[in-house]
């Protein structure tokens, strides 16, 4: 999902991380300019899947102490 919001993100890929900003990065050749933004496509799907994960866990980690509770709960 990272890699798609990347890819149709409307500035340049990878052109605020650059010194030169969007500037810098239109004067690129166009292979290097593949490059970065594949790069850009790998991060921000990285991102994206940390974050995913941390919101699995807090889901899961909620989901098991509700069921443990309800658990106490039902046994006594």
């Amino acid at each position: 999902m990272g890699m798609f919001i990347s890819g149709m993100r409307y500035d340049a890929p990878g052109a605020f991380a650059m010194p030169g900003g969007s500037d810098a990065f239109n004067n690129l050749k166009w292979y290097r300019q593949l490059s970065e933004g594949i790069k850009d496509m790998g991060r921000s799907g990285l991102r994206t899947g940390k974050s995913f994960g941390k919101i699995g866990a807090m889901f899961s980690g909620t989901e098991c102490v509700i069921e443990s509770v309800s658990l106490l709960v039902i046994c006594r």
